[in-house]
Formats: structure tokens, sequence, C-alpha cells
């Protein structure tokens, strides 16, 4: 009797899902306001973001790995997205690096580029594996 009574149906996890999406957001809102508040108000310098920036990457990996744990497959789409994703933080990290003086020479553009090929990889295959654990939990829950 308590299975049956915790079993989902579509339409439950479909609200899990928008809920989770809803909160998600929120959270993206709020830490773009306290950023703005800290930078306006308060005076911080950009360096005074790193926590920030760790909130914003751990709710980021959090949400998209419970995602694809539970719905079991790694989408074409977050194919193309990790793909765009890296050129867009190559661009980003390799005009801030000239634009800001930290990136003089050929030789540390190349380590800024394999640095962000590194971390894109690692998360990419944080994602996979993800995917591939949901998958085998639902195709163990399918065998049940």
């Amino acid at each position: 009797m308590i299975k049956k009574f915790l079993m989902d149906d579509e339409r439950s996890i479909q609200t899990y899902r928008n809920i989770g999406s809803k909160v998600y957001a929120l959270t993206v809102w709020l830490m773009m306001a306290a950023m703005i508040y800290r930078r306006r108000v308060l005076g911080q310098s950009l360096e005074d973001y790193w926590d920030i920036a760790t909130i914003f990457f751990a709710t980021g990996l959090i949400y998209i790995s419970a995602n694809l744990y539970f719905i079991g497959i790694f989408p074409e789409r977050l194919k193309q997205a990790s793909i765009r994703i890296f050129f867009t933080m190559a661009t980003i990290g390799l005009f801030t690096g000239i634009i800001s003086g930290r990136i003089t020479s050929f030789k540390q553009g190349l380590e800024t580029l394999i640095g962000i090929s590194i971390a894109t990889g690692i998360v990419t295959m944080f994602f996979f594996f993800f995917s591939f654990w949901g998958k085998k939990k639902i195709d163990s829950e399918i065998d049940e």
C-alpha cells in the first residue's frame, strides 16, 4: 500500500521538474541581485565574487546532474550545448585575459585554452556519468 502511495505518475514528475526549474531560476536571480548589491552598494571589486561564482557553478552542476539522473539520457542538445559553452568560455577567457593584461604571450593563451578544455571536458563527463547512472536506475526499475 505504501509503495502505491509513493509511486509517481507523469503529472507529479512534471510538477517536480517545474518546481525545480523555478527554484533554480529564483536562485540565479537572487545571486545576480547579491552581485549587484555587492558591486554598487558595498563597492567590492570583481575578485571578491569568487564565492558567488562557486555557488553558481555548484547549483548549476547539481541541477543539470539531477535532471540527467532522473531522465536517464544524455540528450543531443546537451552535447551541442557543451560545445557552445566551450567556445564561449574560450572566447571570453581569452578576451578578458588579453584586455586585463594577464595573457601577454601565445604560450599563456594556449595554457588558458588547455585549462578551459580540461574544465569543460570534466563537466561534460560528469553529466554523462549521471545520465548513465540514471539510465541504469530506470532500466532496473523497468525490470522489477
